[in-house]
């Protein structure tokens, strides 16, 4: 009946009773240890919220109501971050390295998730759905990963920027790439000014670095035949430490030779021409064209300054050169204007004298 089914504001009654919805929550939350509940309803992705929870439990006993708002309360307030910082910084000890193994962190609650049998896709206690294999929620990143193992331990969490652990994924990027670090910050461009820049790569790290292995990635789309270095003669390898998606889409073959060469490489210093910039200026490599004073404002009532020829020219001339134009078009027109008025002025004073 519709007035002894379930029902709230952003979800309907999908014909479950009252006490069908007591004895789901309670099994949910008792037996299966589940806290983030889902509607019962078929296709239906409304999650419940404490206070539906509450409501749900009203018809139970005394006894299971308390422990099943307890042990709610207390899923709920639990903090996995904690815990999964532990086991990867090495704090909890070399007897639980096994879980980096065998288990999987949750990208939403954290919590360390393990499979027994089956695919890779998992779902956590908190009602999160992802790959047990790279711990992505959505675009799987198993096929872009070269792994040892099925799992590859927060794999997702290190390197998406939607990850809720930022001190994984800014403790990956420091403790393995520090000069990427350093092209994201000032010191990158005072260093290319030759000024003195403590280097990130030369710091001793003051936070413990974690124990995970860092990440390889694989490119099956890579059609690179040629050598790395001509003349290192090395062979291109097929494994790289970040993924290279970005770069498949480049339509010039020298642009992407260029790239890849450089791809590994530590940022350098670029190569000085001169000492000073005073030198650098005395070399008088812009050659400006000689200009000629042309046309009048009609504003201002001063001249205009034009190139005598149309020739490349700095930027800052080619800009006084158009708007000298634009000035000298203005004068004309103006100019013509007042030569239509008089020519007006004139016929009409001719039609007065004949008319009188």
């Amino acid at each position: 009946m519709h007035n002894h089914s379930w029902r709230n504001q952003h979800c309907d009654a999908h014909g479950i009773c009252w006490k069908c919805l007591n004895r789901y929550v309670e099994m949910q939350i008792l037996e299966e240890g589940r806290f983030n509940l889902k509607c019962p309803g078929i296709g239906c992705s409304y999650r419940l919220l404490p206070l539906d929870v509450e409501r749900a439990l009203e018809a139970s006993e005394p006894e299971h109501r308390q422990a099943a708002l307890e042990r709610y309360g207390s899923m709920r307030s639990a903090s996995h971050g904690q815990r999964l910082r532990e086991v990867v910084l090495g704090i909890a000890g070399p007897s639980e390295r096994w879980l980096m193994e065998e288990c999987q962190a949750c990208p939403q609650c954290l919590s360390l998730v393990r499979r027994e049998d089956g695919c890779l896709h998992v779902f956590c206690r908190c009602g999160c759905d992802f790959c047990a294999g790279c711990g992505s929620p959505r675009d799987c990143l198993c096929d872009q990963l070269d792994k040892d193992r099925d799992i590859v331990f927060a794999a997702w969490l290190r390197i998406s920027p939607d990850s809720p652990v930022a001190w994984l994924r800014d403790s990956d990027r420091r403790c393995d790439r520090p000069e990427e670090h350093l092209l994201t910050t000032l010191g990158f461009f005072l260093w290319m000014a030759y000024l003195p820049v403590d280097l990130p790569w030369t710091r001793t790290p003051e936070e413990p670095e974690h124990s995970l292995p860092p990440l390889r990635w694989r490119s099956e789309q890579w059609e690179y035949s040629s050598s790395f270095d001509e003349e290192a003669d090395l062979e291109v390898p097929l494994v790289f430490r970040y993924p290279l998606s970005s770069w498949w889409n480049l339509a010039d073959g020298d642009e992407e030779e260029n790239r890849f060469q450089d791809y590994r490489r530590v940022p350098r210093r670029p190569w000085r021409l001169f000492a000073t910039q005073r030198d650098s200026r005395r070399q008088d490599r812009h050659h400006y064209l000689p200009l000629r004073w042309k046309d009048v404002r009609p504003w201002t009532g001063d001249d205009a300054a034009a190139p005598l020829r149309r020739r490349r020219q700095p930027r800052v001339v080619a800009t006084v050169a158009r708007s000298a134009e634009h000035a000298a078009a203005a004068a004309r027109k103006v100019q013509e204007q007042r030569k239509r008025r008089q020519q007006m002025r004139r016929r009409f004073r001719e039609e007065l004298v004949h008319l009188d």
